[in-house]
């Protein structure tokens, strides 16, 4: 229970460091952008995520943010988006 706690301490404490810059308007636009998850294609369940992430101090700026689902989300954990993406190809 307090590991859980200071992780996730430690998490909001590097959005607030590294998503400041992060705007309502630019998660319209990159809601408009893309269409679903850019890793599977759904369209359920969407969130906006960091493609390199967060927990390496890389926030949410134009070209480092990318919509995916919450399955793709959860099971991406701390790796950029090019090597999970990587290691999905095989299995479909």
């Amino acid at each position: 229970m307090e590991y859980e706690r200071t992780r996730n301490n430690k998490r909001r404490e590097l959005k607030l460091l590294y998503d400041s810059e992060w705007t309502p308007e630019m998660d319209y636009a990159l809601r408009n952008y893309f269409n679903g998850c850019v890793v599977c294609g759904s369209i359920q369940n969407i969130c906006r995520d960091h493609v390199l992430p967060l927990s390496k101090g890389y926030g949410l700026k134009p070209g480092n943010a990318v919509i995916l689902c919450v399955k793709c989300n959860c099971s991406k954990h701390d790796k950029n988006l090019k090597d999970f993406s990587a290691i999905l190809r095989p299995m479909n």
